[in-house]
């Protein structure tokens, strides 16, 4: 990160690698669309598949059951997935498409039957609406290979649940392979609801700031980046030091590892919005490094801090696009991975570029 691009509004940051040798890693697929997947009409399964749930009926003419408020519904589905296995082929990913009436006040909560924890137990992988305008809308679910299991008193099945503050009818669960985009929607919509849960604390926690001068004798931008440890969450409310920058971002990696790469965006002046970045390629004296870049972002929660509640960077999502308030800066990490036979040692060099709505 180099005062004459800060001049230019722009904010790349330099890398510094050395190299390391092989990391194996498992990285999971979507389901094969050779699976026969099963599609529910929950007014067509009999009772005993949905244990806890209203009888059959229409709501504004479509066909449902409804699943009575308070606990986890259960529903059991066909195991579709070979036999002789527990659970389905490793790595695959599973969309549930479930069209419910959107009757809740507060967030659905999916879960999935998948012998984690108590065996016996279904356990939560999501949640959704709440908004409680009593639209017919699809939900989509996200289910990995090992959050489903065969259920231990009828192997032939495994389950899904959902549990709502009102009675919620729901008229089919369909289940499909995932996309990258089901992704997407599943990790924003869970931002949106711990936002949403989070909503009365974090308007009576609001982030204390007291701005200083920094940066003396540069020309800083609204945009500010700077190099911050991997090994140091950064907080909203902190700023950046002078010494902070300019330099490189460096990332120091020994054989057989994952190394992380961090920095910081500081809005300066203004608010910022739409603030995302981008890694470039690495390159050395042995040309491009050959390696996976995985961006992260970081989300911002409120959690317990002693008697009281504090803002915290409490998770590293897969990278999106954030608001930054002026004032305040946001974490941004990314890891790198080489490949075994592929990569070489030796120091790489490259820039990662922030940009926003209002230029970088």
């Amino acid at each position: 990160m180099t005062s004459d691009l800060l001049r230019r509004h722009s904010c790349p940051v330099q890398l510094v690698a050395v190299a390391a040798l092989a990391l194996v890693a498992v990285i999971a697929v979507p389901a094969s669309a050779a699976e026969k997947l099963p599609t529910l009409k929950l007014a067509e399964l009999a009772g005993g598949d949905v244990p806890g749930w209203g009888d059959a009926g229409d709501v504004d003419g479509v066909r449902c059951r409804t699943a009575v408020k308070g606990r986890s519904r259960l529903v059991h589905l066909a195991a579709w997935w070979s036999a002789d296995s527990l659970r389905p082929p490793e790595g695959n990913i599973y969309a549930l498409e479930i069209r419910y009436r959107d009757t809740a006040t507060t967030p659905v909560i999916a879960s999935s039957y998948g012998g984690i924890g108590r065996y016996g137990s279904p356990r939560e992988v999501h949640r959704f609406g709440g908004v409680g305008d009593n639209k017919w809308k699809t939900a989509v679910v996200c289910v990995g290979w090992d959050q489903l299991i065969r259920m231990p008193d009828k192997r032939s099945h495994t389950a899904v649940g959902l549990q709502a503050n009102a009675d919620l009818p729901v008229a089919t669960i369909k289940v499909r392979p995932a996309t990258p985009a089901d992704r997407v929607r599943h990790d924003a919509e869970t931002r949106a609801w711990i936002a949403t849960v989070q909503a009365a604390k974090r308007k009576a926690t609001p982030i204390k700031i007291a701005p200083r001068a920094f940066g003396k004798g540069k020309k800083l931008g609204a945009v500010v980046g700077f190099a911050w440890s991997s090994m140091i969450p950064l907080l909203p409310n902190a700023q950046p030091k002078d010494e902070q920058l300019g330099a490189p971002v460096k990332v120091r990696m020994c054989l057989n590892e994952l190394e992380g790469g961090s920095f910081g965006v500081y809005a300066n002046g203004k608010d910022l919005t739409g603030v995302k970045y981008a890694v470039s390629d690495l390159t050395g004296p042995g040309g491009k490094l050959v390696a996976d870049v995985i961006p992260r972002t970081a989300e911002y929660a409120l959690i317990k801090g002693g008697k009281k509640l504090k803002w915290y960077p409490q998770r590293l999502w897969p990278a999106f696009a954030v608001d930054i308030p002026a004032g305040r800066s946001h974490w941004f990490v990314f890891n790198l991975r080489t490949h075994r036979g592929k990569t070489k040692a030796g120091t790489y060099k490259g820039k990662v570029t922030i940009t926003s709505d209002q230029g970088k």
